[in-house]
């Protein structure tokens, strides 16, 4: 579960124009295999890092006018565990998909050949014309793995009242905003459902407004909707011992 740390500001934020981050240099501070060796610095997905490499303080931040946390160690090309990542004079998939024309389902499946290493180059293509819809799928494939890599749930801490309601509700601009600075990915508040299932069956809501669980629909592209779930939790109740109530009209 993420207990994430912007439970307190998160939902704070008005919608603000955010600089969109591909990828974020870390020190690596236990071997990774198809990442690198300790004390190895790469470029990797925000998502990565919050998910896989900074939970088991198996990496840190590179910090501007800060030094490395541990001695740096240059990536090796026999090492079996950077091998993955080092790129090699040889014609890769990427390098034969872009001397042809390529439909965005071949586009997919080369991207996902490459597993979760994204720091492999994007294909120089001749034809200046389809450059930039080659560029734009491969950038939403991208933000679809950012969204997939995400926990299955998503848990977060509110103030609610003695009923259960939250005394702010949150509105989908606020929740994709947050997960915006997640993923390092825009997300519109469009391409997001809140559903809950009641005793009629699931049922869409404007807003999270009372503590419980919830599923969260992530839509991106013409890909297949990304699910995860949310979790609702008050110290309200918790410290006090008791129960979630159930959301009323269950």
């Amino acid at each position: 579960m993420l207990r994430t740390c912007l439970q307190k500001r998160a939902f704070s934020q008005t919608s603000a124009a955010y600089k969109v981050k591909q990828k974020i240099e870390v020190q690596l501070l236990k071997d990774f295999q198809g990442i690198g060796r300790r004390g190895q610095i790469v470029k990797v997905l925000p998502s990565k890092m919050i998910n896989m490499l900074h939970p088991h303080n198996g990496a840190a931040y590179i910090l501007e006018g800060q030094p490395p946390r541990i001695p740096v160690v240059e990536a090796n090309p026999e090492d079996p565990i950077v091998k993955k990542i080092i790129k090699k004079p040889v014609e890769s998939p990427l390098e034969s998909a872009s001397t042809e024309s390529k439909s965005p389902a071949d586009s997919e499946s080369v991207f996902k050949s490459l597993g979760l290493s994204f720091s492999f180059e994007k294909p120089q293509i001749e034809d200046e014309a389809a450059a930039p819809a080659a560029d734009a799928a491969s950038d939403v494939y991208y933000k679809l793995e950012a969204y997939q890599d995400l926990p299955g749930t998503l848990t977060y801490n509110y103030d609610a009242d003695s009923t259960g309601f939250l005394k702010k509700p949150i509105t989908k601009t606020q929740f994709s905003e947050t997960l915006s600075n997640l993923t390092g990915y825009v997300l519109n508040e469009s391409q997001i459902k809140f559903q809950y299932l009641s005793d009629a069956g699931k049922k869409e809501l404007p807003t999270l407004d009372f503590v419980g669980s919830y599923e969260l629909i992530i839509n991106i592209g013409k890909y297949e909707p990304v699910k995860k779930n949310i979790f609702i939790d008050s110290e309200s109740f918790t410290k006090r011992g008791k129960e979630l109530p159930t959301r009323p009209g269950n």
